[in-house]
């Protein structure tokens, strides 16, 4: 089977339309050969006062799970009249194996649900991520990953990875034994914006994404 396969329990669509903060759960998916989610727990802000029918964010955690990153920046954008679901992948340091293709059913759920959603523009989904989601945001602009993840899963806007380990992606791209191999062959036209520190050790050297984007 190509394509994310969708739990029936669409009725949560409408569960916290009213509020501007809530807790949601929401129906999960499935992806031939990169796992299933039965359920996908996150938080859907949207701003009061937004458009009827407002651009959304989706936002992918770290590798330490739901850390304040995600808030800090849910509350920018709503600020801004953008409505943003963070997403919980897995919980502390306990991400899934395989990496990274076992959390794009939460992902392709998520879209899914952001753009059933009356009061979203399911036209204007965004994407951003913060290191293991970072990578997710960066793959998830690939027309190939697209592709695995369906037809039915909207194809988002832009994307904003931060720190999305440059180095690392750069090495397992063009490896011919990685699940994600070549993906970056057949990236979207769609813009996007990787914000990388200049201060920091998290990568080798302050220009460490010039390689990633050059291929």
């Amino acid at each position: 089977m190509v394509g994310a396969r969708f739990i029936p329990a669409m009725a949560l669509v409408a569960s916290g339309l009213a509020a501007a903060q809530s807790d949601v759960n929401i129906p999960g998916a499935e992806i031939s050969g990169w796992g299933q989610v039965r359920e996908v727990r996150g938080t859907f802000a949207r701003p009061a006062g937004a458009k009827p029918k407002a651009p959304a964010v989706l936002i992918l955690h770290g590798s330490n799970g739901v850390d304040g990153r995600g808030e800090f920046y849910a509350e920018a954008l709503k600020e801004a009249g953008i409505a943003t679901l963070e997403l919980i992948m897995f919980v502390g340091a306990t991400r899934p194996r395989p990496a990274h293709q076992a959390s794009m059913p939460y992902a392709a759920a998520a879209l899914t649900w952001l753009a059933a959603r009356p009061d979203i523009n399911g036209e204007r989904l965004g994407v951003m991520g913060f290191s293991y989601g970072g990578v997710m945001s960066v793959l998830m602009a690939s027309e190939a990953v697209q592709e695995r993840l369906g037809k039915d899963v909207p194809r988002p806007a832009a994307f904003a990875p931060f720190y999305p380990v440059c180095t690392n992606m750069t090495r397992f791209l063009q490896s011919p034994r990685h699940p994600f191999y070549n993906v970056h062959a057949r990236m979207r036209p769609a813009p996007m914006l990787i914000h990388m520190g200049t201060a920091d050790d998290y990568e080798r050297g302050q220009r460490s994404c010039d390689p990633l984007v050059a291929m």
